[in-house]
């Protein structure tokens, strides 16, 4: 039987009949492999990006030095490890002396990512992978005239003196601690001895950082964090940088939608194939049961054929895909700007893996039950058999499911993609045959090309419903991730507009506001608000402790920052209660997640406690925020009643242009108790992760976009037969070659046009579920979609269509006619 399985299969492989079937299985392989080789890569570089953010993995920050065993457990773990101390002092050059924000960092950093140097603000950029030798210090541009110093002058700390060696541009954690009072200076941990400036109840800010192997890393945290003491805590990049986790979560959503349509589409083209082949090799079967064959003996048989197709398939798909992943990345790696490290392995199981049960699922049921063909009915030319549909449609289905849950490892994105596949194949399939089947009022009006295309089309209703159904989906497929695509870049540019605020004034006594608002308007800079800024929390709700409802994140030790307002902030938005007038009372406003946290509601009573005393007011409004806009935001807001009487400094932010640095040092110098935070350096990491995250979906797309044209060609290959015995009895009949080829430009571009109509249609709805329920981003309707839906569903059908049926008019028609006979 083996013997006879190899020869059917090189018969077959020799006269083209599992041309289309392998193409297909190639394909499905491909497309999978390809994605997943592809995302893979992007999602480990880009992983490897924003981990640089922390500088490392993971780390520990803490208000004192930890225990020397846990550095040596992590080390014997093998992992890197990199220590950093933040605090504030005084740098001072003759009498000149300026408020400084320190990082003394040791020998290893950073872990991850590279320290950008150089002699000016502007002039080439020097990148190190390690911070200031010993005896120099790396400061911030507008240190230099803030202390009259020059780069390879000597700036005193404490007690000891630093040459400066250049002027610090980027660190790859700058935005780690967020708050950076005063100028950046960047010192050897070596030189803190000498320096005297870390003493007993110093405020220091320790922090470790470690990197290695992501298991590795999660076996050393879980085995210390039940040691972690008050005041220390973990940070990854979610927790650290919560914008960037954000970006990632999504930009992953995408790749994963991606990678999961990109598995629907391959199921397809292989059941297509599977029926065209199917068909094509019932007169084989009737011959092999002339022969005395036994059903049972034949579909082993074919099970074998299946079994060498699959391996073929499978290598060359596994080839396909890492040839045109190497090349993508060979062209396109430098735009990214990105390290790319080398793929695992398992993208290329999962090809293999959606090619077998594709092939198992999909196309086995069709191949098996043409086992049952009998002779005397083929030679009738009666109906081939086929699998029972139950059993073709479950089998499908299961394996489609598996696959996407085997891909996705997210239940809801599997059930998703699945629900709206199902619901939009029974809408479009249903809606294409009645068309379809109604086609002959229209074409007996029509004349010439277009009445033998309407003709076609209700001739062959179901197999064109069938053609509709496949350039639906996969024109929809396309304009779903077009559109979620826009959705997720908007997003993120929304985020991060060009004006952003990069400054943060904190610790602003009620005195200075007055000075400070002039001193602002002055230089013609425009600040986001003043804002009161006064330590509490929430004691009590409804006369009980609060508790944080299952499944939600709230750490009720800490105190939040509250503040007063007669006005809605900027950027707030009331989602249920009201804002209070003029005659307010002792009220208090919530941020969403905070009252999602607690379980709170309209009308229920809060105590909060500010300092040592406590009092009550009612939750009149809760509120929804951007924490996005770099404005101040705030969990709770009160009445200026409420809050006034208790003491508190102010906040505000601000945008500054980068040339106009030296402001700053004006304002230090005019309000020395107000803090400066920038946040340059965290805006500009971020803008670059955004757009190399949205290059990363663009070429994602590509891929997709073009695995869909691929498969419209298999579904157009599926009915190449009727179409080359209709084109030769109509040549037979006195038709040229030019009024074939019309008609069949025509019928694919009316079947284009409505498969278009159908896929805006599903694009849309599939886009709002997707967008909403899954990325968490706003919706808006896309009028332009229904117009560029049927319109680009009629010139890509038409020129696919065409392309695969040239043979059909270039093929003499006695050929066509001598194989029929």
């Amino acid at each position: 039987m083996l013997r006879l399985a190899l020869r059917l299969f090189w018969r077959d492989w020799r006269g083209g009949e599992l041309g289309v079937l392998l193409t297909a299985l190639v394909l499905a392989v491909g497309i999978v492999s390809t994605l997943g080789l592809f995302i893979d890569r992007l999602q480990r570089a880009v992983e490897l990006r924003s981990a640089t953010f922390i500088a490392g993995d993971l780390v520990l920050q803490s208000p004192r030095p930890v225990p020397a065993d846990w550095i040596a457990a992590a080390c014997a773990a093998g992992l890197r490890e990199a220590e950093v101390l933040r605090f504030t002092t005084m740098a001072f050059r003759g009498d000149a002396m300026q408020l400084v924000s320190v990082k003394a960092v040791g020998e290893g950093y950073p872990l991850l990512g590279r320290v950008g140097i150089g002699a000016s603000p502007e002039g080439p950029l020097e990148e190190r992978d390690r911070g200031p030798p010993a005896g120099e210090v790396w400061v911030d541009a507008r240190l230099l005239p803030a202390l009259g110093v020059a780069i390879g002058e000597s700036i005193g700390l404490g007690a000891t003196e630093l040459r400066v060696g250049a002027i610090l541009r980027k660190e790859p954690d700058g935005g780690g601690s967020l708050v950076a009072m005063g100028p950046r200076l960047m010192m050897n941990l070596a030189d803190i001895g000498a320096a005297e400036v870390v003493q007993p109840g110093s405020r220091v800010q320790y922090a470790y950082l470690f990197a290695g192997e992501a298991a590795r890393v999660g076996a050393w945290r879980a085995g210390i964090e039940g040691e972690l003491l008050p005041g220390q805590r973990f940070v990854t990049v979610e927790e650290g940088q919560p914008r960037v986790s954000r970006a990632l979560g999504r930009a992953e959503s995408f790749l994963m939608l991606a990678g999961s349509l990109g598995v629907v589409l391959a199921g397809i083209a292989l059941a297509m194939a599977a029926r065209r082949y199917t068909e094509r090799h019932a007169d084989y079967v009737a011959i092999l049961k002339t022969l005395g064959l036994t059903v049972g003996a034949i579909r082993g048989l074919y099970a074998g054929n299946l079994l060498l197709l699959a391996l073929a398939g499978i290598a060359l798909g596994w080839l396909c895909a890492w040839v045109l992943q190497a090349a993508v990345f060979a062209v396109l790696g430098d735009l990214l700007g990105m390290e790319l490290p080398a793929a695992g392995m398992r993208a290329l199981w999962l090809g293999a893996g959606t090619g077998a049960l594709s092939l198992l699922g999909l196309a086995t049921p069709p191949l098996l039950a043409m086992a049952g063909a009998s002779p005397l009915g083929v030679l009738r030319r009666e109906r081939t058999p086929a699998a029972p549909r139950g059993v073709v449609y479950a089998s499908g289905l299961a394996a489609l499911a598996l696959l996407l849950h085997w891909y996705s490892g997210d239940w809801r994105l599997g059930l998703l993609v699945l629900g709206c596949l199902l619901a939009s194949a029974a809408l479009v399939g249903s809606f294409s045959y009645l068309l379809l089947r109604r086609a002959r009022l229209p074409g007996m009006q029509a004349q010439g090309m277009l009445r033998l295309a309407f003709a076609a089309l209700q001739r062959h209703a179901a197999l064109n419903a069938l053609q509709t159904l496949v350039f639906a989906l996969s024109l929809m497929l396309a304009l779903v991730m077009v559109l979620v695509r826009g959705a997720l870049i908007d997003d993120w540019q929304r985020e991060l507009p060009p004006r952003t605020p990069n400054h943060f004034l904190v610790n602003i006594a009620p005195s200075q506001l007055e000075r400070l608002e002039e001193f602002l308007a002055g230089r013609g800079i425009a600040h986001a608000g003043l804002y009161p800024m006064v330590p509490g929390r929430i004691a009590a709700v409804n006369g009980a402790p609060p508790r944080v409802e299952d499944g939600e994140e709230l750490n009720l030790d800490r105190e939040f920052n509250l503040t007063w307002s007669d006005t809605l902030p900027a950027e707030n938005r009331i989602s249920a209660g009201r804002w209070w007038g003029a005659q307010a009372g002792d009220e208090v406003s919530v941020e969403a997640g905070v009252a999602r946290a607690l379980g709170l509601a309209v009308g229920d009573r809060l105590t909060v406690q500010v300092g040592a005393e406590r009092f009550d007011v009612t939750l009149s409004s809760i509120r929804e925020l951007d924490w996005d806009t770099m404005r101040p935001n705030f969990f709770l807001v009160f009445p200026r009643a409420v809050l006034e009487k208790h003491a508190g400094m102010w906040i505000t932010s601000f945008f500054l242009e980068p040339d106009r640095k030296l402001v700053l040092n004006e304002l230090v110098r005019e309000f020395p108790t107000v803090s400066v935070m920038e946040m340059d350096a965290i805006l500009a990491q971020l803008r670059g992760i955004t757009a190399q995250l949205a290059l990363a979906v663009e070429l994602v797309l590509a891929l997709l976009v073009i695995a869909g044209a691929l498969v419209m060609v298999a579904s157009v290959q599926a009915g190449l037969d009727a179409r080359f015995r209709e084109s030769a009895i109509l040549r037979a009949l006195g038709a040229g070659r030019r009024l074939v080829l019309g008609s069949l430009i025509a019928e694919f571009a009316l079947l284009g046009m409505f498969a278009g109509t159908l896929a805006a249609a599903g694009a849309e709805t599939v886009a709002w579920l997707v967008q909403t329920r899954l990325m968490d981003l706003a919706f808006r309707v896309h009028p332009l979609l229904w117009l560029l839906g049927p319109l680009a569903g009629a010139v890509i059908a038409a020129l696919l269509g065409v392309f695969t049926c040239r043979r059909v008019v270039d093929t003499p028609p006695v050929v066509v006619l001598r194989e029929l006979a």
